[in-house]
């Protein structure tokens, strides 16, 4: 957003909300700004556990389980 548009919305929300100055009004979008950002962490790091979660088990069914592994290797070794 160009500077001219962020000050004419700031104007809006000094229309709307009742501060008592300049500095109540940027801790208040500060913290809005925060909690916005830790939703879409939280939501990031969700997405990231079920891709994981899905990536993990797919490999889990490649893998050979321990009996497996000794039979495999008794048989080279016979």
């Amino acid at each position: 957003m160009h500077l001219l548009e962020t000050k004419r919305l700031l104007k809006r929300i000094k229309k709307r909300c009742v501060f008592q100055d300049d500095q109540q009004l940027e801790e208040s979008l500060s913290i809005s700004f925060l909690a916005f950002l830790l939703r879409i962490s939280t939501l990031t790091l969700a997405l990231l556990s079920i891709l994981m979660y899905g990536f993990l088990n797919f490999f889990r069914a490649l893998t050979l389980d321990l009996i497996d592994c000794t039979r495999f290797s008794s048989r080279i070794a016979i």
